[in-house]
């Protein structure tokens, strides 16, 4: 075999390889926080459903909207409070392209050098989050579509108080 075949047959493996790991990185993960459809969007439950949240009435303290870095993400991020005094991460809007291992981070930078993981959940459309522990958005005004196993950003959208 020559040198240039060798060198050939190496590469193909490399390629090979690399499809086969990004192949098997959509295993099934346990996903954490789920995202919550709002009320009489995207085929949430009715404004009338007694299970139903209303994100509607909630007021808005932080918003942001998002900017694509490593792949296309768009929407609107809103920090809202209800009357009880629970923050909610609300996605208006939302559109982002499918990755592996794709997390919802609130974080102090861009590059997520401090964060929360809030969720392994994404969803499209209209949906909410909960928080399950209090968080500074002053500290931390970022809200990042973040590939963990590549460590992409996906999209950030900048978190301004209202």
């Amino acid at each position: 075999m020559s040198f240039i075949q060798i060198k050939n047959s190496i590469g193909l493996l490399l390629i090979l390889s690399g499809t086969l790991s990004l192949s098997s990185c959509k295993e099934d993960k346990k996903i954490v926080n789920p995202a919550t459809p709002i009320p009489g969007q995207n085929g949430g439950p009715s404004a009338d459903s007694s299970s139903a949240q209303n994100a509607g009435n909630d007021k808005i303290i932080y918003e942001g909207e998002f900017k694509s870095y490593a792949h296309h993400t768009a929407g609107k991020a809103q920090i809202t409070q209800n009357s009880q005094g629970d923050k909610h991460l609300v996605l208006r809007d939302f559109e982002y392209e499918s990755g592996p291992d794709l997390h919802i981070y609130i974080a102090n930078d861009e590059k997520a050098n401090e964060y929360v993981d809030i969720s392994t959940d994404l969803k499209p459309g209209d949906v909410q989050y909960s928080f399950s522990m209090p968080i500074n958005f002053d500290d931390k005004p970022y809200v990042i579509i973040w590939c963990k196993q590549f460590t992409v950003n996906f999209g950030t959208a900048k978190l301004e108080k209202q």
